[in-house]
């Protein structure tokens, strides 16, 4: 037979044993339900800096595009003076080769010496060697111009 103090505290665990399920359902709801909003906070986070990121790699192909566009036309004005430099250098490279042919042939057909005349025949090869590699550069940069 069940001793009076048994049935009593059977019936004592009868009543506490279900607030006790209770109030731990209810621990555990809170401690989800902080989970929850932390998630969620953290969700909200993640999706505000994905947006940061994207804004900030949309402003960086917007500057870099911009800075392209800007290095390009820097480096064609560059090039373009590069080369009406080398064009100018070049014709005066010319003019001097030719000036100094010129003069060292008078100074041959004055003296007859065999050093002046060694001097002018050198002279007058490097003035005709550098008007062939000029003409043969004139021709290939008109073809380049007109393809």
């Amino acid at each position: 037979m069940i001793s009076p103090e048994t049935s009593t505290l059977a019936a004592i665990g009868l009543i506490v044993a279900p607030a006790i399920n209770a109030g731990m359902l209810a621990l555990v709801a809170w401690v989800v339900k902080k989970g929850q909003a932390r998630a969620d906070a953290s969700a909200e986070a993640a999706r505000v800096a994905a947006v940061d990121v994207k804004d900030a790699a949309q402003q960086v192909k917007v500057t870099l595009a911009a800075t392209g566009a800007a290095t390009l036309a820097s480096l064609t004005a560059i090039k373009k003076t590069g080369e009406e430099t080398h064009i100018l250098v070049n014709n005066d490279h010319g003019v001097s080769l030719r000036l100094a042919a010129s003069a060292l042939r008078r100074v041959a057909n004055l003296t007859k010496e065999p050093e002046d005349e060694a001097a002018a025949t050198h002279a007058e090869g490097a003035a005709k060697e550098h008007d062939e590699k000029q003409r043969t550069l004139d021709q290939h940069k008109a073809d380049v111009d007109t393809k």
